[in-house]
């Protein structure tokens, strides 16, 4: 069980790491590459872009300091493909990614060209990750995409040590002055 001072430096620490994953969601661009293929050549474009589009899964973000003092970040899985990106459909697929894309077009505004419905477009879209990966996924591997390198920087990591300093430096003189105490009985 942790000292109670310690879980008040770690409540606060988790509280900087998720508003900093919250603000890292709704500024950071990330970079991406596009997968298109036309009259049978198919190119690539790399772009950045910021991944909110709702809000819903930064709103997701909270923060848990267990008994043995560890910081536990919770979100929703949607979160993950930000960072890694979704790999290739090894098998069909289930129908949902085309119902999330449409979600994600309409809260990004993005409408079909003239003569495609929105449900076509969502389908290709779908169909494309299905076959290559997400846009994310292609331009890193599976690997990082750097979303949340920022989320715990050197100013959050100097103010955690002078805190943790503080309070163990105040742990510390507690049991000193309970030692002398003890000791002048």
């Amino acid at each position: 069980m942790i000292d109670l001072k310690l879980r008040i430096v770690l409540e606060g620490l988790g509280r900087v790491i998720v508003d900093n994953m919250r603000k890292q969601l709704e500024t950071k661009k990330i970079s991406a590459t596009s997968v298109r293929q036309k009259d049978g050549k198919v190119t690539e474009k790399n772009y950045s872009s910021v991944p909110k589009a709702t809000g819903k899964s930064a709103n997701s973000l909270r923060y848990e300091v267990t008994e043995e003092g560890n910081i536990l970040i919770y979100g929703e899985a949607s979160i993950l493909t930000l960072v890694f990106g979704r790999k290739p459909t090894s098998k069909s697929g289930s129908g949902k990614l085309k119902d999330i894309i449409k979600q994600w077009m309409s809260a990004k505004g993005i409408k079909p060209e003239t003569g495609m419905s929105e449900d076509t477009l969502a389908f290709l879209i779908a169909r494309k990750i299905h076959r290559y990966g997400s846009g994310i996924y292609i331009k890193h591997q599976g690997a990082n995409s750097g979303l949340f390198n920022k989320a715990f920087d050197a100013s959050n990591l100097k103010q955690f040590t002078d805190a943790l300093r503080l309070t163990y430096e105040g742990l510390f003189v507690e049991a000193m002055q309970q030692l002398r105490q003890g000791n002048g009985k």
